[in-house]
C-alpha cells in the first residue's frame, strides 16, 4: 500500500508539471555577490536577488536542455557562473552554486518526487563547503544512526526516513565519532521531504569552522 501511495503522489506531481520541469536555486558561495539567474539568456523574476544561503522558488520549464547564467543582480555581467543542463519533465531539480567565487561551480540535484510515508519525514545532506574535510553526520552524537556518511565537498546524500519532530544533528571527519560539531537543532514535518545544505567558507579560526546550514523543504 506505501509503494502504491508512493507512486500515486509521484504520478500527480508529474501531472502538475505537465511537460515542464521545475527548477530552483539555490546560492551557497560565500564570497560570490548578491546574484540573479538568468535561463537561456532570459533573466527570471522569481529566480532573482539571491543572496548568500538564499534559495529560491521553483520556476517551471520546458524540459531538455537549458543554459543557466548567474550574473550580479540589476547587470547583465560578469556571467559569475554558467552552467548547461538536461532537465527532464515532471521532475524537480535544485542548482546549488558552491564553492568560491573565483571557482564557483554547479551541482545540479534532483528533488524529492514523492513525500516519505508512515509518518515520517524525508533528509538528505549536500556538502557544500570549500575546502572542509569529508563528513559523516548521524543522530544526536558518535553512538547515532548515520545520516550521511564519507560525505565530500560536491556531493549530496541520499535521502534518509527519520521521524518527524525535533531532530539534532552532530557533524563528524569521516571515521571519528568523539569530536563532533553539533548542528542547529531541526523540526521536521511528517510526510515533508528537506534537504540540509552545509555551507560556507572553511577556517580553524571561526567559530565552528565558519560552518553555516540551509535547510529547505522540497515542495
Amino acid at each position: 500500500m506505501k509503494k502504491i501511495f508512493g507512486f500515486f503522489l509521484t504520478l500527480l506531481a508529474g501531472l502538475a508539471l505537465g511537460q515542464n520541469a521545475g527548477l530552483r536555486v539555490a546560492h551557497l558561495s560565500p564570497d560570490a555577490p548578491e546574484v540573479d539567474v538568468w535561463v537561456n539568456g532570459s533573466r527570471l523574476e522569481v529566480l532573482s536577488k539571491l543572496a548568500f544561503k538564499a534559495v529560491s522558488d521553483y520556476q517551471s520549464l520546458p524540459a531538455g536542455e537549458v543554459t543557466v547564467w548567474l550574473v550580479p543582480t540589476g547587470k547583465t555581467e560578469p556571467r559569475v557562473m554558467e552552467a548547461r543542463l538536461r532537465i527532464e519533465a515532471g521532475k524537480r531539480y535544485t542548482l546549488a552554486a558552491t564553492g568560491l567565487l573565483a571557482q564557483l561551480r554547479g551541482i545540479l540535484l534532483e528533488d524529492a518526487a514523492a513525500s516519505p510515508a508512515g509518518g515520517q519525514a524525508s533528509l538528505r545532506l549536500v556538502h557544500a563547503v570549500p575546502g572542509f574535510p569529508a563528513v559523516d553526520v548521524r543522530v544526536g552524537g558518535g553512538s547515532g544512526s548515520l545520516v550521511a556518511q564519507n560525505l565530500s565537498f560536491g556531493q549530496a546524500g541520499a535521502y534518509q526516513g527519520l521521524g518527524a519532530g525535533g531532530l539534532s544533528l552532530v557533524l563528524f571527519a569521516t571515521g571519528d565519532t568523539t569530536r563532533g560539531i553539533p548542528l542547529p537543532s531541526l523540526r521536521l514535518e511528517s510526510g515533508k521531504s528537506y534537504t540540509l545544505f552545509l555551507s560556507g567558507q572553511y577556517s580553524h579560526r571561526a567559530e565552528n569552522f565558519g560552518l553555516a546550514f540551509v535547510l529547505v523543504e522540497e515542495r
